[in-house]
């Protein structure tokens, strides 16, 4: 990006946000109170507006990334249409989102609109250091398909060995979670064994990466179309190919997988996006409806499942609107004679997935008896289990109402630079196996204001974190498969 680009980007653009803010916070003003304590929600919308103008400038940041993207859709959907959704609506719930107090809804009000503030405040702030900084330690952008993405001898043993440990526990746990292309009907997988399938995730991806990059080098020698068929064909594997029903994790390998493939054949973008977007865009599709409304998305009781008030109360648990911090704030103040320092340890330790592999669990097992932080959000949710605890509400449940404030500032401005750098690291790396891995990891921290900062630890946890060893050990000094390049 010039830096000509970046002295009023998204000008035009922050003006008509703007304008669509105001209309909202009009209308959300001028309709019933959706629920008691929501009588300011008008406020939500029209902090949009502002900030929409006041911090024009960062909307051109997203250019070339992934991770904002993400998040500005989430932003316009949380401000703008969720709450002309409640309005609309009357502020109706659904049969499992219990009734929260007043209090709760006002304070839902009030850290919504310091969420966006510090949002974009983060945003103003950290990227052009984080892009200057790594310009300067990164000035060529393309490197050239990079070292490190090629299969080696320990990459290829590896493998290998965590083929034969899937086959000696046995298909049967991974099979019945096993799913292609789009679902059309809901299924109980019954045996599943997540470490197998865990293995199988980060495989795939690794071998999508290590593959498309063996095409990517023969394409640049050859020039043969073949060659970027067979990375594409990869590619659809890669992204059609999961297990159960986790639409995040099956969003972020599509996005992952789509933009490495972009990144090593860069001339054929438009064609990779035509085969790739469709075939992601159906799976998620079909598991939303499967997931969300129980019938299949290519039948006719979708749309009748569809009202207003099912698209209301399903957009508020995603994007963590009123509902979950208002329940968030409540079960934090019922339950913070509960919550200590070990409270905070348990709750880190028991969803990072490593700590559940036999001979590996010590960490829970020490603190068995200790209950998480979403152990106890959940208990005071039922019969709403499945609810997301937001981030803020998180930050609360650790301060209570003495340091809540601080660290609930201190959490949103971690989570906020986390994306910035994983966005911007994305579009400067070199390698095909670093791409991916960014993309992946901008990709899950632009969701954040749908989660929590457990949930990202999480997801890392499970994915992320073991394909990055799998690299590592893959580039280690063995013995090479693919010969290096020669220096040009």
């Amino acid at each position: 990006m010039k830096a000509a680009d970046l002295r009023h980007p998204g000008l035009s653009a922050g003006s008509v946000l703007a304008v669509v803010g105001v209309l909202v916070a009009v209308y959300t003003a001028v309709m019933p109170v959706a629920r008691d304590g929501l009588q300011l929600m008008w406020l939500v919308p029209l902090s949009f507006a502002v900030c929409a103008l006041a911090f024009s400038r960062i909307i051109g940041y997203h250019k070339g990334g992934v991770g904002l993207k993400i998040l500005y859709a989430v932003i316009v959907l949380r401000y703008v249409a969720l709450p002309a959704l409640i309005s609309a609506t009357r502020g109706r719930l659904g049969p499992l989102m219990i009734r929260a107090s007043a209090d709760g809804y006002r304070f839902a009000t009030a850290v919504t609109i310091v969420e966006l503030v510090v949002c974009c405040l983060t945003i103003g702030l950290a990227w052009p250091r984080v892009r200057r900084r790594h310009m300067t330690r990164s000035p060529a952008r393309t490197g050239g398909l990079g070292e490190g993405s090629d299969l080696t001898a320990g990459g290829l043993i590896i493998v290998v060995l965590l083929f034969v440990i899937i086959l000696a526990r046995g298909i049967d746990g991974v099979t019945s979670s096993f799913n292609f292309l789009m679902k059309t009907q809901r299924t109980v997988a019954t045996g599943v064994d997540s470490y197998a399938i865990v293995a199988l995730q980060v495989v795939k991806s690794f071998l999508f990466v290590v593959a498309a990059t063996w095409c990517a080098r023969k394409y640049e020698a050859t020039k043969k179309l073949p060659w970027v068929l067979t990375a594409t064909v990869v590619a659809l594997l890669n992204v059609s190919t999961y297990f159960g029903y986790n639409r995040s994790q099956i969003l972020q390998t599509a996005i992952a997988t789509t933009l490495t493939l972009v990144y090593l054949f860069p001339a054929f973008r438009r064609y990779v996006y035509l085969a790739l977007v469709p075939v992601a865009g159906g799976v998620l599709f079909s598991l939303v409806a499967l997931k969300q409304f129980g019938v299949s998305a290519f039948g006719g009781g979708l749309a009748k499942k569809m009202t207003l008030d099912s698209l209301s109360q399903n957009l508020e648990s995603y994007v963590n609107g009123p509902w979950p911090l208002a329940t968030a704030y409540d079960a934090a103040t019922a339950a913070a004679r509960h919550v200590n320092g070990l409270t905070v340890l348990r709750t880190y330790t028991d969803n990072f997935f490593l700590f559940k592999v036999p001979g590996l669990s010590w960490p829970n097992d020490v603190l068995n008896g200790v209950p998480s932080v979403l152990d106890l959000y959940h208990a005071a949710t039922v019969p709403a289990q499945g609810a997301m605890l937001p981030l803020s509400g998180e930050m609360w449940f650790y301060g209570g109402q003495l340091l809540g404030p601080l660290l609930l500032l201190a959490g949103n401005v971690l989570a906020i630079y986390l994306l910035v750098y994983v966005d911007v690291r994305s579009t400067f790396v070199v390698g095909a196996h670093r791409r991916f891995f960014y993309y992946w990891m901008a990709s899950l921290c632009g969701l954040i204001m749908c989660y929590d900062l457990i949930t990202i630890w999480w997801s890392f946890s499970k994915f992320a974190f073991f394909l990055a060893i799998l690299f590592w050990l893959n580039n280690r000094p063995f013995w090479r498969l693919v010969r290096k390049p020669a220096p040009a």
